[in-house]
């Protein structure tokens, strides 16, 4: 019992010292309402809604009579879209609050009334998870600190993520890759981090959609600087974790601050208009389009990306003059953010990292090619031989899993596990690169 006690000592200690306040927690997967699900309700029609594939036990959702299969209709009167208007509606309540949905379950609407706690926190025996954050541009912005047992200083891992307005802070009851790959980072040693969105999970600031590339890259850069603080982080033995658009970001933010190492994974290293093109093309052929209507739906999409990327007009400036391009113009961040990307010189980055650089693609992985890591660990080699390498990691696809080819992986494979062969070539990397 006295160890108990210290136990719930220390971690009430730890949260104390939280300078941000925890985010209200729903405590479901969510996915957009179909026509046939929402069709199923023999009192009212309904165009719009939230599916909830899976409640987990113990969340807001459940304890509040919500179940798995269930669709959300409305909160508190007001109709949901989709997913989209989740979030924004449990970060305007908060924590504490009570929100009145209505719920369809099989034919029928009922009204359920959920009351929301707070977003659970990541805990381990293994190893000390910290909840921290950082002033950026005058706003809070949530950092997820792994430390080792010890006092340090510990080489250190950084997380660049992906493209898209999403959390790394993700309740520990869901599959997520990168904590996975973080934990296996500290368990070797190393201590790791997560900088948080703008906006995303507990953070402040402006809205993440909002966010153009630079203002990430910013947002990063500062985050790491904030790192100081933490006299058991060795910065001199930083690495950067890139992963898809992280591997954009990292040469980057090394532009600010060098690091000891770069690993960038299922990344691309080419313009990225012309990426665009290979990447339509790859996936529409795996959807089984016909190759004469692959090659008009291209020439639809060079169109769009040539108003938007190289004429540098908006949305709806295109839109205007040409309604059909609409569907050549959905991406998951701004448009201001896809521009600055589209303008990038990639070699005018990488040629000035001066660091061990790791590039990783898998075989399986449809959105990116190894040809264009390849091409990067070209780009970096001629400037400083011999610094940067390349590994293919077989069956490997862009979530780190284990489809084994790229129809498999674009038929959908959800994350369960990391693939076996990928973290021990990275960890072996990053051991070499900060000896």
């Amino acid at each position: 019992m006295p160890h108990l006690i210290l136990i719930l000592i220390l971690t009430a200690a730890a949260f104390a010292k939280d300078p941000l306040p925890r985010r209200a927690w729903f405590g479901a997967q969510l996915a957009p309402a179909t026509s046939e699900q929402l069709a199923a309700s023999t009192e009212r029609k309904f165009d719009t809604g939230v599916a909830l594939p899976n409640v987990f036990p113990g969340s807001s959702a459940a304890e509040g009579g919500i179940m798995s299969g269930d669709i959300l209709l409305t909160a508190n009167g007001l109709p949901l879209r989709g997913p989209q208007d989740v979030g924004p509606l449990l970060k305007k309540q908060g924590a504490g609050a009570d929100i009145v949905f209505e719920v369809l379950r099989a034919d029928k609407v009922m009204s359920k009334i959920v009351h929301l706690k707070e977003a659970p926190r990541e805990t381990s025996d293994e190893f000390e998870i910290i909840y921290d954050a950082a002033n950026i541009d005058g706003f809070l912005r949530r950092i997820i600190l792994t430390k080792p047992k010890g006092d340090g200083p510990f080489p250190t891992v950084v997380l660049m993520g992906g493209l898209g307005c999403y959390s790394v802070d993700v309740a520990p009851q869901q599959p997520f890759a990168y904590r996975d790959i973080l934990y296996n980072f500290t368990r070797n040693g190393f201590a790791t981090v997560r900088i948080e969105k703008t906006g995303m999970g507990d953070s402040q600031g402006e809205p993440c959609a909002q966010q153009s590339f630079f203002d990430e890259t910013h947002g990063l850069t500062e985050g790491v600087k904030s790192l100081d603080r933490f006299k058991w982080i060795d910065k001199s033995k930083m690495i950067y974790f890139g992963h898809s658009m992280g591997g954009l970001t990292s040469p980057v933010v090394y532009q600010d601050i060098p690091c000891a190492g770069i690993v960038a994974v299922a990344t691309s290293g080419i313009d990225w208009k012309e990426y665009e093109m290979e990447n339509n093309r790859r996936q529409l052929v795996l959807a089984g389009t016909p190759y004469d209507s692959i090659e008009i739906m291209l020439d639809t999409k060079y169109t769009a990306m040539q108003k938007l990327f190289v004429e540098h007009q908006t949305p709806d400036q295109i839109l205007a003059q040409d309604s059909s391009l609409a569907g050549d113009l959905q991406y998951p961040a701004h448009y201001t953010f896809m521009q600055e990307v589209a303008d990038l010189s990639l070699a005018d980055y990488w040629k000035k990292v001066d660091a061990p650089v790791l590039f990783v693609c898998g075989t399986a992985d449809f959105v990116v090619a190894q040809e264009e890591h390849e091409y990067a660990r070209d780009i970096v080699n001629a400037f400083h031989p011999g610094r940067a390498e390349f590994v293919a990691i077989e069956g490997m696809d862009h979530g780190f899993t284990n489809p084994g080819t790229q129809a498999v992986a674009f038929a959908g494979t959800p994350y369960t596990e990391l693939h076996p062969d990928f973290f021990p070539k990275v960890l072996e990397f990053c051991k070499r690169a900060i000896q």
